[in-house]
């Protein structure tokens, strides 16, 4: 996966024609009221500089999932995705006697992540083969989006989200510091098989109260030697839980893929292994023999997963393991197991939708990350039942 740069001789017909179309919106709207309404206009200027292009909005990608793509369109033989965004500060402003009251959408960590989960959706897009390239574009009157941040005390949560002018968002990013608000509602990291620097650009900067200013900035990722094609994850009826409800702005437009079509099926006629053990050497192990490079039990890089690749019992009661749990950390588990036959390697956690189950912490000190990649959740006794 590549990025494109802003310098003449660095610049792929995509983003030339996203240029060509963000100058020529500028001159004729310089404000919109939502992100809808730029999401419509940018389409329509794509159709103005090319009649024959074929612009389509709010695309769903899959029967499985409610996952929507903001707009798609042809040129030639291309397909391109692009994810636009639209975050606000507050503003009163007045063009050519139309009145635009913007109102602030507040969290700035919230808009960075969101941006940057824009460029993941993308990149898997052209992964899976729905498009050939696509791109990720901003638009915003929040300054704070394309300053750079002034130098505070304690480490900010959304540090390595952030998108200021000259930022390069590339590999595994994730939440640091000590704060806990994100958990249970966002990824722990998302991983970026491109290198994206930010180049903000002028847009428009109309006469008003509040933030008036406009700027753009805008990620085009395209196939390199970094992001292969690879088929998508055939959909199996695996019950699907979720970790935070409905909780979570993102939470209906982050991709929710379920299990590799590879997930052995259960050992008992309601579907939970009688042990940690079982679920391990009958549903695990010759899964990851079936795909030994891969991270994780969905095979997927990074981003949330909320389907169940499995089921077992364990201390009274059932718990579900998510697909995006990873290998290795099951694997510590189970090692422990089999050293010691009577070892729990499990303590239990409380979170918000009930118990979860953890690495005992001295086997926790044994994987060398700072994010958990185990995913292993209580299911409660009336989904037990159904």
């Amino acid at each position: 996966m590549t990025v494109t740069h802003t310098e003449a001789n660095d610049k792929t017909p995509l983003i030339r024609l996203i240029e060509r179309a963000m100058a020529d919106l500028a001159a004729s709207r310089a404000v919109f009221h939502s992100e809808a309404d730029f999401q419509h206009a940018f389409a329509w200027q794509l159709r103005a500089l090319d009649p024959g292009t074929d612009v389509r909005l709010e695309v769903r990608l899959s029967s499985n999932t409610n996952e929507r793509l903001d707009l798609l369109f042809h040129v030639g033989d291309d397909r391109f995705a692009v994810e636009l965004k639209y975050p606000l500060a507050q503003a009163s402003i007045e063009v050519d006697g139309e009145e635009f009251l913007l109102k602030n959408q507040g969290a700035l960590d919230i808009m960075r992540f969101g941006y940057v989960w824009d460029i993941v959706r993308i990149e898997r897009m052209i992964a899976s083969g729905l498009a050939t390239g696509g791109a990720a574009l901003i638009l915003t009157n929040v300054s704070q989006l394309w300053s750079p941040p002034r130098q505070a005390g304690r480490v900010a949560a959304d540090t390595a989200f952030r998108c200021h002018e000259g930022e390069t968002l590339t590999g595994e990013l994730g939440w640091q510091g000590d704060a806990t608000w994100w958990q249970n509602k966002y990824p722990e990291s998302v991983h970026l098989g491109g290198a994206y620097e930010m180049r903000w650009r002028a847009f428009s900067d109309p006469e008003g109260a509040g933030q008036t200013e406009f700027r753009w900035a805008c990620a085009v990722c395209q196939l390199g030697n970094d992001l292969a094609p690879t088929e998508e994850p055939a959909p199996t009826s695996h019950t699907v839980l979720t970790r935070d409800g409905d909780q979570g702005a993102l939470r209906d437009r982050e991709p929710q893929p379920t299990a590799p079509e590879s997930t052995p099926p259960a050992a008992s006629s309601d579907g939970v292994f009688p042990r940690f053990r079982d679920f391990m050497e009958q549903a695990v192990l010759p899964h990851l023999h079936l795909a030994p490079s891969a991270r994780r039990l969905d095979g997927w890089q990074s981003g949330g997963n909320w389907a169940v690749f499995g089921l077992f019992f364990h201390d009274g009661a059932v718990w579900a393991v998510h697909a995006d749990t990873h290998f290795a950390t099951l694997q510590l588990a189970y090692d422990e197991i089999l050293g010691d036959a009577n070892s729990d390697p499990f303590i239990t956690t409380v979170v918000d939708t009930g118990r979860a189950l953890d690495l005992r912490p001295d086997i926790r000190e044994r994987y060398p990350q700072r994010f958990k990649h185990l995913y292993v959740y209580e299911v409660p006794v009336r989904k037990q039942r159904k």
